[in-house]
């Protein structure tokens, strides 16, 4: 046997250390942790064996192969890469989130608030469509992973279908063999993930669509020997149209950016209506439960503003802060005192000692002497 049978792969390295390297990066299970930790935790072992630097692709190449065989790394999460934007944010907790694996984990579907959700190619659009309101107008939903969906974009996605609340799930994408392929691949069952369960409709840009509207060209450049996949829908379009835009996608593309502003919004305006896509309109029940919190709520707002009128509470506190200086005196604070509660409460900011003072003094306050 030569010398260089003897030399184990990369992948059997990594196979072999797997569960040490995860006890590693985790603290023996104690922490979460990053894909790209675990990566820099097999990497010397890997260059030790072997003598060959590892790559990162090539990690996630046997990550995604050996979850796919063994499931989920217990306690990894990945890297946020991209973002949520939920229109009507005064109805939910914020407006844009970052998205990744503890985001997915920890997200809660704001209820009857969106019944649409684009993935966009490019983030660069949401600007665009945030400023025009256009999520709110049509109670859209807007995600992005900067290229292919991540796995979190599709456990994402996932989720919301699970709500039992209606979703459409639209892709836009530039009109080249990448494009295409970010439809297909989260449309269909990938190593990472199986097919999504709602239909994944392609609104383009396809390049029939780009052709059609005369938008301009550019030659493709190959970053590598192998050309670039073309999703089946192409083929399809081929096979029914006597084209030849599988070919055509290897030698030139157009870009989403092609479009105006103008003519951006108002492409995509079309495809929405097209697809018959209407505003967000909740069961009876949930609009008079909603309409009976808000009788519910006016009226509460009034009667409080009435009583807190006749109570006159701003005078009354003024006049027993009065006479709480007056049997207390002011209160007394050190930066030794501060630091020396920080340091018995690391998690805590300085407010939390001030108030801390003030819980005291107040507490040696008798009602009955104000």
């Amino acid at each position: 046997m030569s010398i260089l049978e003897k030399i184990p792969s990369a992948r059997k390295v990594m196979r072999d250390n797997f569960d040490d390297a995860c006890a590693k990066a985790s603290g023996d299970g104690q922490y979460r942790f990053s894909l790209r930790q675990l990566f820099y935790v097999l990497r010397p072992l890997v260059m030790a064996a072997t003598g060959k630097a590892l790559e990162y692709g090539n990690f996630e190449a046997f990550i995604t192969d050996h979850e796919a065989k063994e499931g989920e790394t217990p306690g990894i999460y990945r890297d946020n890469r991209g973002v949520l934007y939920q229109p009507h944010s005064g109805l939910s907790e914020d407006g844009e989130k970052p998205l990744g694996t503890l985001m997915v984990e920890s997200y809660a579907r704001p209820a009857w608030t969106f019944n649409k959700i684009i993935y966009i190619e490019k983030q660069g659009f949401f600007e665009l469509l945030k400023d025009q309101k256009w999520p709110e107008r049509h109670d859209c939903a807007l995600i992005t992973s900067k290229g292919f969906a991540s796995r979190a974009a599709k456990d994402l996605i996932d989720k919301l279908v699970e709500t039992g609340e209606p979703i459409q799930v639209f892709v836009v994408h530039d009109s080249d063999a990448a494009g295409t392929m970010i439809v297909q691949t989260l449309r269909d069952e990938t190593k990472a993930r199986g097919a999504r369960q709602v239909e994944v409709i392609n609104i383009g840009l396809d390049p029939w669509e780009a052709a059609a509207m005369n938008l301009p060209e550019e030659a493709v450049e190959w970053r590598g020997k192998k050309e670039q996949a073309v999703a089946q829908y192409v083929k399809d379009y081929d096979a029914e149209h006597g084209t030849d835009y599988e070919g055509d996608l290897g030698v030139r593309r157009t870009e989403l950016n092609a479009m105006t502003s103008p003519e951006f919004l108002e492409w995509l305006t079309s495809k929405m209506e097209a697809h018959g896509a209407g505003k967000v309109i909740p069961p009876v029940e949930v609009m008079l439960h909603t309409a009976q919190f808000g009788i519910e709520y006016n009226l509460e707002r009034r009667v409080r503003a009435k009583v807190m009128a006749e109570l006159d509470i701003e005078g009354q506190v003024a006049a027993r802060l009065t006479a709480a200086k007056a049997l207390v005196g002011l209160p007394t604070v050190s930066l030794d005192a501060a630091a020396a509660w920080l340091e018995r409460r690391p998690e805590r900011t300085w407010n939390g000692y001030a108030f801390a003072v003030a819980d005291g003094l107040t507490g040696e306050i008798d009602d009955a002497d104000l």
